[in-house]
């Protein structure tokens, strides 16, 4: 009964979200425009740079987030396409998709590739258990190691050379969604 009250209240965001994503790329500038002639003038060059701010940690997060999807998608699908299951680039893409979905996507992705291989080689149980290493390994390359002086996840010492890794927030953390938590990279040491 508690899920269904919590489901409930989860809906109309879940609605909405797409719907008012659609909008703001389409309108954004004419926004931007409403609000920065709604502020008062005290307060229009704050506004105006939170703005800023904030169109540059978005943009940041979303091109961190499809570089990471990348090379999510490569990592499944050369490990895939090693234990031999068909389509392993594109199952690798779909599962780098799924891992967006913070908990529940890599889940979900797991899920599909063990059907792939549970279909694909139905007398090989073998199969269904590689892809599931493989998914553990790939997951254990973006998870949190600790090495001597510190610990960073893998996919993110990838990125550091980029522009990407130069870090959009205060103390160099950037985002990650590989293991499907849509947080921040935490950097230790």
């Amino acid at each position: 009964a508690d899920l269904v009250v919590t489901l409930a209240a989860w809906l109309p965001s879940l609605l909405l979200a797409p719907f008012l994503a659609f909008f703001f790329l389409r309108d954004g500038r004419r926004f931007t425009k409403f609000i920065g002639n709604a502020v008062p003038n005290a307060f229009f060059e704050r506004t105006l740079y939170l703005m800023h701010e904030m169109d540059k940690t978005a943009r940041a997060y979303f091109q961190g987030l499809i570089s990471l999807t990348i090379l999510d998608t490569i990592a499944l699908a050369i490990g895939l396409w090693i234990i031999g299951l068909s389509g392993a680039l594109m199952l690798g893409l779909v599962c780098a998709v799924l891992a967006w979905i913070p908990y529940v996507g890599s889940i979900l992705g797991c899920l599909l590739v063990v059907l792939v291989a549970a279909t694909d080689f139905p007398l090989d149980p073998w199969m269904a258990y590689g892809a599931i290493i493989v998914f553990i390994l790939v997951r254990l390359l973006d998870g949190d190691h600790a090495a001597g002086d510190g610990c960073e996840h893998v996919f993110h010492q990838v990125l550091e050379g980029g522009h990407f890794g130069q870090g959009f927030l205060e103390g160099g953390e950037q985002p990650s969604v590989i293991n499907g938590d849509c947080g921040l990279i935490r950097k230790c040491g």
